[in-house]
């Protein structure tokens, strides 16, 4: 997660990627309301060049576990969201936005599986659930951007990104995401 800080009069973002999940809670003003989530592409977007192309994965796909609105409550559907192919020649998804309801009964979840570089190396799969309370080590829902880590334990501390995305350690390579509300609110009830 990305943060604004505010210096006087003036917000700028600051280049600090945060956990979500230390964050103390998600937001609740996000239940019962439309929120867009957009993915966006690779962070950083741009294969480097030689041999340190040779350490990118070869597949992700990110799967977006969807709270269904009618019943049975609490059941999710799947939504095939994004995928990228190193070989044999680069390919991506285009960006792609949807529309989801949170609510706190039933839980927005991703799914990523990632094929690591090398000819040995097995797949990886790993899987998150949003929380709009404070449940322990779930990444929060708020409205921000997220980075989501190709490899495990890829944001477990804060971390100063650089201000060239291509100086990004590999093993920080991410899918970026974000998510924010869609139309007007109310205010607290």
């Amino acid at each position: 997660m990305l943060t604004v800080v505010r210096r006087g009069q003036t917000f700028t973002a600051e280049r600090r990627a945060m956990p979500s999940h230390q964050v103390p809670q998600g937001d609740p003003a996000l239940v019962g309301g439309a929120v867009r989530m957009t993915i966006h592409d690779l962070y950083p977007r741009t294969l480097p060049d030689g041999a340190a192309a040779k350490r990118w994965p070869v597949a992700v796909d990110l799967d977006v576990l969807v709270p269904l609105l009618d019943p049975p409550r609490g059941s999710t559907a799947r939504y095939l969201a994004w995928s990228y192919r190193r070989l044999p020649a680069e390919d991506r998804s285009a960006r792609v936005s949807f529309v989801l309801w949170p609510d706190w009964y039933s839980d927005l979840a991703l799914d990523l599986r990632v094929v690591p570089a090398g000819a040995h190396a097995r797949p990886l799969r790993m899987q998150t659930r949003f929380t709009l309370g404070s449940d322990p080590g779930r990444p929060r829902l708020l409205k921000g951007i997220y980075l989501i880590g190709l490899t495990p334990g890829a944001w477990e501390q804060g971390v100063d990104l650089p201000e060239d995305p291509s100086e990004l350690p590999p093993e920080q390579l991410s899918v970026m995401m974000t998510i924010e509300p869609v139309g007007v609110r109310r205010g607290a009830r």
